[in-house]
């Protein structure tokens, strides 16, 4: 069996093809796979992939509200919903949230590694 195998790591894709052969009878249950962050291309295609994005290019170095994240991601070319913005900001946990509803401001906890 051929299997195709696509590895983003640090912004940068690997891909490769690999030959499979049989090593016995017994059936393994296999675990299903978690969905990807980013395509073969790599593309972001979650809001929290898109929200690492900026982090790592320093954006969140500032206090930021979600409009200024939203337009920043329209400029990149992403059309995610503001509501799915809004949860993969509140769920970084590399990001502090500050204000009150209506008006969160998000800045960054500790400046990224790369």
């Amino acid at each position: 069996m051929k299997v195709k195998i696509s590895i983003i790591h640090e912004g940068k894709a690997y891909s490769g093809e690999v030959e499979l052969f049989s090593a016995g009878t017994e059936k393994v249950a296999s675990k299903p796979s978690k969905t990807e962050a980013f395509s073969a291309k790599g593309i972001a295609t979650k809001p929290s992939a898109v929200v690492e994005m900026l982090y790592r290019k320093h954006f969140f170095k500032e206090p930021r509200k979600l409009p200024d994240v939203w337009n920043e991601l329209r400029k990149e070319g992403y059309n995610f919903s503001r509501p799915s913005i809004l949860m993969a900001l509140k769920a970084a946990s590399y990001l502090t949230m500050t204000g009150k509803r209506g008006s969160y401001r998000f800045v960054q906890k500790f400046p990224p590694l790369t």
